[in-house]
């Protein structure tokens, strides 16, 4: 009784019962054959514990929705970023310049159209001016190195791309022609266009991770998209009175769930700033700030704001993170409503998830239940329902599976099988390849992956797809790319890319940087004479070595007062007593949030504006100092950062304020 409760017990002997009896009638029965499900457990995996059955009209697009609302109330704020802000009436104005000029160069309904702006309101107006016309959107994010933008332009074949005239260097060269965003200046605003969109032609195309090393492009349909805006309505209550964030970078389907839902219902949208993203503690204050209703965080930054949220008085009614496996709950008493999603790119962005309940500390928390009118199968490699607690995959059918994997047919057909369950002849299910299991709550609990993907810091990715773009740069023989545990103290995994070839790990590092986008560079490089290999001729992951995360060789002292200032902002920001100023940021262990953090703390106590790229060119307090001294920036030293933050007392109180002090590397604490 230590191990198993009765309930367990019962299940299993009645499996057994059944067992028994089959082979007992039938001696010949294959043991795959054999059903170990009772008839109630049968009931409850493939009926009970699914998604709510509703009625959603998803016949109507999304541009139709916020046509509508433009014309219900066409002067309640749409969107806002910074001091940009857009009414519905101006959005659809906007949004109907992008749409004509795009039908006046042959765009038609399922043309992919590339998209590449920077974060802000203008971007949403393209994406929505794109939908407008009937078309896809593709995300071309200017964040990306020059070699992925290339890769997804040519693999889409797009004929136009919606962009601005500062942004046209960073796009390869080619045949699609250009709109550009400020160039838009008497195109008519008023006709609008939104019913050439068609609830079966595609929406979006996002890529996700390719086990090959390619890419894959994921194309979802308009009615896809409406049934995910209008099971969020549903489900959450969103009326014109929310407002809500927009975080996610928007090469990820997390932002197609953050804008469209929203504007759909009338509520208004708020993007922060880039600066503001990469600073956790302005990120909080932006939140209080813009009184926020909805907000979702990615799980890595959520883990990093949860504390001070839940002492911070916010506005919220809903606090949504993805991403990654959730290793923290709150605490009981919170003014909002925790929520824990799921969904891969390959089902549109939201396939379960349910609320995360406080102070829970003997199990991490689960993904929830399927969303309304979804189905999630967990099945066995014989594609049959396993018994609840029983680990399998996880299969998921529905109105959210996407249409397939942009022009690789082969790869579809064999994620995208045939439902066996279910009363929609011709069902398609989409294989995750995610290891779960169902808990007599009938929720799904996340075991881990059935392949070779991985999540690092919220993101998922294959590491195929690193391991391709590093075996073509120069000078590398072998490589392998593993996701290992971080050192104690750090937490989550990190990118180690095994390596032999003659090249030198700074300048692989910096190779690996112009072609793979920021959260797919690995944090460490081990140089090897050659990678091990099984008999058959494989690379033996089991034996690479682990990484030496705090071995370095003997460095130098400070030297300057900056060298000083930056070695004690490394020791801080990593946890690494006794940095010198020839220590390797990356070489201590740090990834891409610790790197967020570091700028920041950098840009706080020297003045100095620095990009994240930069540590990949001077990853070294010398370094770091010297493009510093070059750049002629003045220290301005400081331990911290004092904030005043309205708070809720805990108890119910009344609302006060009080002030904090935000130390970078620290968190937050009472003054």
């Amino acid at each position: 009784t230590d191990l198993f409760d009765r309930a367990t017990i019962e299940a299993l002997a009645s499996r057994l019962t059944s067992i028994l009896e089959t082979v007992s009638v039938a001696a010949g029965t294959r043991v795959g054959g054999i059903d170990v499900l009772r008839g109630d457990e049968r009931d409850k995996v493939l009926s009970r514990w699914q998604g709510d059955r509703v009625d959603l009209p998803t016949d109507r697009c999304v541009p139709e929705l916020i046509t509508a609302q433009a014309r219900r109330d066409p002067h309640a704020l749409a969107l806002t970023c910074g001091a940009d802000r857009l009414t519905y009436a101006e959005l659809d104005a906007r949004s109907n310049q992008v749409a004509g000029r795009l039908a006046s160069q042959g765009v038609r309904p399922g043309t992919l159209v590339g998209v590449c702006l920077e974060r802000g309101t203008d971007l949403v107006a393209a994406m929505l001016g794109i939908l407008k016309a009937g078309a896809a959107y593709v995300p071309l994010d200017p964040n990306y190195p020059a070699a992925r933008r290339e890769f997804l332009v040519a693999d889409t074949a797009m004929p136009v791309i919606v962009s601005q005239s500062g942004l046209l260097r960073q796009l390869p060269p080619g045949d699609a022609e250009f709109v550009l965003m400020d160039g838009l200046t008497g195109q008519p605003s008023t006709a609008s266009t939104a019913d050439r969109a068609r609830p079966d032609t595609p929406a979006y195309v996002i890529h996700t991770s390719g086990s090959t090393g390619t890419p894959k492009g994921v194309v979802i349909n308009h009615r896809s998209l409406t049934d995910m805006c209008l099971e969020h309505l549903w489900r959450y209550g969103i009326t014109a009175a929310d407002r809500a964030s927009q975080v996610a970078a928007q090469g990820f389907d997390a932002a197609v769930w953050e804008i469209w839902p929203y504007l759909c219902a009338g509520a208004s949208v708020h993007l922060p700033a880039q600066q503001t993203l990469d600073d956790t503690h302005a990120l909080l204050e932006w939140i209080v700030e813009e009184k926020l209703t909805c907000c979702f965080l990615p799980t890595p930054r959520l883990e990093l704001l949860l504390d001070a949220l839940e002492r911070a008085a916010t506005s919220l009614r809903w606090l949504f993170t993805a991403g990654d496996v959730l290793r923290r709950t709150p605490k009981p008493g919170l003014s909002f409503t925790l929520l824990n999603l799921y969904g891969p790119t390959e089902f549109t962005v939201v396939a379960s998830g349910g609320p995360v309940r406080p102070g829970r500390t003997d199990t991490l928390p689960d993904i929830g239940k399927p969303v309304a009118n979804a189905r999630g199968y967990v099945l066995d490699e014989h594609l049959k329902p396993v018994p609840p607690g029983v680990p399998g995959e996880l299969y998921l059918a529905g109105p959210g599976v996407a249409r397939g994997y942009l022009n690789r047919p082969g790869l579809t057909a064999t994620r995208f099988v045939p439902a066996p369950f279910g009363d929609r002849p011709g069902a398609r299910m989409y294989a995750t390849g995610d290891v779960v299991r169902w808990l007599p709550t009938g929720d799904l609990a996340f075991l881990g992956r059935a392949d070779d993907q991985v999540k690092v810091s919220g993101v998922r990715i294959e590491l195929g797809e690193i391991e391709a773009a590093l075996g073509r740069l120069p000078g590398v023989r072998q490589v392998a790319v593993a996701a290992v545990t971080s050192p104690p103290g750090h937490g989550g995994k990190r990118l180690v890319a095994y390596v032999a070839g003659g090249i030198e790990p700074g300048q692989l590092r910096l190779r690996a940087a112009e072609v793979l986008p920021g959260y797919l560079v690995p944090t460490a490089f081990v140089m090897l004479d050659e990678l091990p290999l099984t008999v058959n001729g494989k690379t033996d992951r089991k034996a690479l070595p682990e990484p030496q995360w705090s071995a370095r060789a003997a460095g130098r002292d400070p030297r300057t007062p900056r060298e000083q200032q930056l070695t004690g902002i490394f020791a801080e920001v990593l946890g690494a007593p006794g940095v010198s100023i020839d220590d390797s940021f990356f070489d201590l262990g740090g990834h891409s949030l610790l790197a967020a953090r570091l700028i920041s703390r950098i840009r706080r106590e020297l003045g100095a504006d620095l990009s994240i790229r930069t540590l990949f060119t001077a990853p070294t307090p010398a370094a770091l100092a010297e493009q510093l001294d070059q750049a002629g920036s003045t220290a301005a030293g400081s331990d911290g950062l004092d904030v005043l933050i309205p708070l809720r007392a805990r108890g119910g109180g009344d609302t006060r304020k009080a002030l904090f002090c935000v130390h970078p590397a620290a968190g937050v604490s009472w003054v």
